[in-house]
Order: C-alpha cells, then sequence, then structure tokens
C-alpha cells in the first residue's frame, strides 16, 4: 500500500523494498490490491517458498549482469590494447591504468597483457609499472597474486625496485601453501640472480641469509 502514499519518497522507498525481496509492485492501484488480496490469501509456506524463488531468480540476474558487463569491459580494454599497436612505452602507460584497479578480472587482464609483452619482445618491463607489479605480490585475491609472482619470475630483475624485501615480507605473512610455495622458489631465483655479474639486483646480507635459512 505504501507504493501508492502520497509522499514520494515514501512511495520509491516501498519499491525499492519490494524489488529487493522479488515482489511484483503492478502498474496501478487495482493491480496492486489484487497482488495484497492474494498475498494475503497465502500461507507462511507459500510465501517463504515464494520469496526463496525470488531471490534466486535476483541472484542469478545478479551473476548473469556481471558476466555481462565483465565481458563487455574487457572487450573494450582488449580493442583499446590493440589499437596501440607495438609502441610498447604507450602499452606500458594504458597498463599502468588498469593494473592497480580495483577489479579482479581487470588487473588479471592487464597483468595478462604485461605477461604479453615480456614474452613478445623479450624486453624489460617499463619501469613505471614495476612499483605497481610488486604491491600486487600482497593482492587480497589469490589468483592475483600467483600471477604476479609468475610474471616476476619471468624478470627475475627490475631497474627500480628491490624485489627481494617485499617478497620475503609478502611470504612472512603467507596463509596460502601455494602461494607461499611459489614465493618461496622466486626468492631463490633472485638470490641466485645476485651472484650474476651483470645483477642490478641487491640484497641485504640479512634478508640473504632469511631466504637461504
Amino acid at each position: 500500500r505504501l507504493v501508492d502514499d502520497s509522499n514520494p519518497e515514501v512511495a520509491a522507498e516501498a519499491i525499492k523494498a519490494l524489488n529487493s525481496l522479488g515482489f511484483q509492485i503492478g502498474t496501478n492501484s487495482l493491480e496492486r490490491g489484487k497482488i495484497i488480496s492474494d498475498f494475503q490469501n497465502k500461507e507462511i509456506v507459500e510465501l517463504q517458498k515464494d520469496l526463496l524463488i525470488n531471490q534466486d531468480k535476483q541472484i542469478t540476474q545478479q551473476k548473469t549482469d556481471f558476466e555481462q558487463l565483465r565481458k563487455f569491459t574487457l572487450s573494450v580494454l582488449e580493442d583499446a590494447y590493440t589499437n596501440i599497436g607495438v609502441d610498447d612505452v604507450s602499452k606500458g602507460k594504458f597498463l599502468k591504468k588498469y593494473l592497480d584497479d580495483s577489479r579482479t578480472w581487470v588487473k588479471s587482464w592487464s597483468l595478462d597483457k604485461v605477461r604479453g609483452m615480456r614474452m613478445a619482445t623479450n624486453t624489460a618491463i617499463p619501469p613505471e609499472l614495476e612499483p605497481i607489479i610488486i604491491k600486487l605480490v600482497s593482492d587480497p585475491t589469490k589468483e592475483i597474486r600467483l600471477a604476479t609472482i609468475g610474471l616476476i619470475g619471468l624478470m627475475q630483475t627490475m631497474q627500480t625496485v628491490d624485489l627481494a624485501a617485499p617478497l620475503l615480507t609478502q611470504y612472512d605473512v603467507e596463509k596460502d601453501d601455494q602461494v607461499k610455495l611459489e614465493l618461496l622458489d622466486i626468492l631463490g631465483i633472485v638470490c641466485s640472480a645476485t651472484h650474476k655479474a651483470d645483477s642490478k639486483t641487491k640484497i641485504t646480507l640479512d634478508i640473504k641469509q632469511r631466504i637461504l635459512g
């Protein structure tokens, strides 16, 4: 009945509440009167069943809407990235915006593109991406942490970021066994890289002792 309230704000809140529960609202007061009458004639068990059915439908629709939005967003990003061409500098600037995105699937897409750049050209990752990439080692999502560690495995050294300290910090707090094992592997690689004559990676004695146990 509040849907037909004279106060627009009350009516709007009533519509919002009914929509959240998945109940029909009707297009006019006559239809709503019939809906109310049918509602009052139902047993509690029937109402509970209707509510569960409506909630399931809403969840399914929300999942569908999200998936459509995800696919559309990734399609737009893919087109924009492809249109950049072969200019790695411009690609780096483009990816910088999305590596730090709040959406896990956008970060995952961005990491995959950085990996693609590294594999295709066999050149160093653009320096402006390095701080963002190393920060993702501590991302809340396991998928992102693993993808980041894998990417660092391809890079081994960075031009502007000390790798060992943040990797070791994450290792100390990591709860997932798979991620912890990957971190241990990459720490070993980073530590070994410091012994190469042309290595840019520097590790303090304290950190090296902690890595080597």
